[in-house]
């Protein structure tokens, strides 16, 4: 077996701006994809359903649009704004900071995962794991206070229109 000419990681990324996969629900085959990936951008435009994990649990799931414009899980949301912007003279600031030590995946912790981590926790949380709540659309969430995430004006911020407006002002500038 010869080794493909371009890192998989690479190849991966050119994929769906040169077409040469079909997408699920294209109509072009009967076939589903388990698409895991770091590279939300290509996430983004493969997918017809995202699931957000965190140490091995789906935290959020939901369409492209649910996940990437109106996160509702703590997670969701720090992993979206740790996408860096392409402007060096933007101030990073992050809607939700997760502190604290991750937990061990060999030795997790009693109750929610996330517990040790989240700005939002509660007692409960320690105890057990937050049900899926259904906000919509079968936009499913894991948490408890998943309305008190952000305000409605933060929780339609699409992270990714946020990062091509800053691209354009760039290239436009002529700074690169």
């Amino acid at each position: 077996m010869r080794p493909p000419p371009q890192p998989a990681s690479r190849a991966a990324a050119n994929t769906p701006a040169r077409g040469e996969i079909a997408a699920p629900g294209s109509g072009r085959c009967n076939t589903a994809y388990l698409f895991i990936s770091h590279d939300l951008s290509t996430v983004r435009y493969l997918s017809h359903r995202v699931a957000v994990m965190y140490l091995g649990m789906i935290v959020e799931q939901g369409s492209p649009q649910d996940i990437f414009s109106r996160p509702r899980h703590p997670y969701s949301i720090g992993l979206l704004s740790s996408v860096l912007l392409p402007n060096p003279h933007l101030e990073h600031q992050s809607e939700v900071n997760l502190q604290g030590k991750i937990p061990s995946p060999i030795d997790l912790p009693s109750g929610y995962y996330l517990a040790s981590r989240c700005p939002f926790v509660e007692e409960r949380s320690g105890e057990r794991m937050p049900e899926a709540g259904d906000i919509g659309g079968g936009h499913l969430v894991h948490c408890f206070k998943h309305r008190d995430v952000l305000d409605e004006e933060k929780a339609t911020l699409n992270y990714f229109e946020r990062f091509q407006e800053e691209a354009e002002k760039l290239l436009g500038s002529g700074q690169r």
